[in-house]
């Protein structure tokens, strides 16, 4: 897959893999929500997007992998991490995923729905002892309050440089889809991996029906393995009818669980 047209979602194109007949349902499921803003705080932002790249103290606490099943998953190219998608568990979790391989050596893409590109790098510092080759924030329904909607950020002692791109709409699949291929290609070389977090399809769900997100994520996913990367997926289950939970699941071969203890378990596997 090629050029920035390949995440395009086309509703009237031959779906190449025809969706069930029950994922048609799926969308009376879900409440409309297109009109919804971001949580209360959102409206506090800066309009400043400087952000400033600190050592992790020593006494901060850091994720250990011990709990990760990295030999399970090392092959696999995207993985459904189900639980909370937000919490102190969530977020060690999520960072060991994407900094498990060798950090300085690995280009991190992140999406986030539910929180801030600063609240996001802040979560990565706290939770993260390495610092990666670069580090991609892509914010979907941020206000930039007339900042561009992309900035770079140099730092002394973190990556070279942080991008921060904003995508203000959440329901525009088809400016997210130009948007991840461009910056999917720039950041992806043969020397270094790619590693991406999609932070998540529940908020996801909350603006766009389930079968465009369906077939934005099969379309996604084909870029991504293209390119060799590795991508993991939030989904709190709890948030969601077992019918829509199953049918997201239908789209990973690798499926991962958060357990009471904060631990990932292995829910399905190749």
């Amino acid at each position: 897959m090629n050029g920035t047209d390949d995440l395009q979602p086309d509703d009237e194109a031959d779906d190449g893999e025809s969706l069930s007949a029950s994922l048609e349902d799926l969308a009376n499921s879900v409440r409309e929500r297109q009109g919804k803003t971001r949580r209360s705080d959102d409206k506090e932002r800066s309009e400043d997007n400087s952000f400033e790249w600190v050592n992790v103290p020593e006494q901060e606490e850091t994720h250990t992998t011990d709990s990760i099943p990295f030999e399970t998953i090392d092959d696999a190219s995207d993985v459904l991490v189900l639980g909370p998608v937000q919490g102190a568990d969530c977020d060690r979790n999520c960072t060991a995923l994407l900094s498990y391989a060798v950090p300085d050596r690995t280009n991190i893409l992140a999406v986030t729905v539910t929180r801030s590109a600063n609240d996001w790098l802040s979560m990565w510092q706290r939770y993260s002892s390495g610092s990666p080759a670069s580090m991609v924030v892509v914010s979907l329904g941020e206000e930039t309050g007339g900042a561009p909607a992309s900035t770079t950020i140099s730092t002394q002692s973190g990556p070279e440089q942080i991008t921060i791109e904003t995508v203000s709409d959440p329901s525009d699949l088809t400016r997210l889809g130009i948007t991840l291929s461009r910056l999917i290609s720039d950041i992806s070389t043969e020397e270094e991996r790619t590693a991406v977090c999609v932070h998540s399809l529940t908020a996801l769900l909350q603006y766009v029906e389930p079968r465009r997100l369906f077939r934005f994520l099969h379309i996604f996913r084909g870029k991504l393995s293209s390119v060799d990367a590795m991508a993991h997926y939030h989904m709190d289950p709890d948030a969601h009818d077992k019918q829509t939970v199953g049918v997201f699941r239908s789209l990973f071969d690798t499926v991962v669980r958060i357990t009471d203890d904060g631990d990932l378990e292995i829910v399905s596997a190749p």
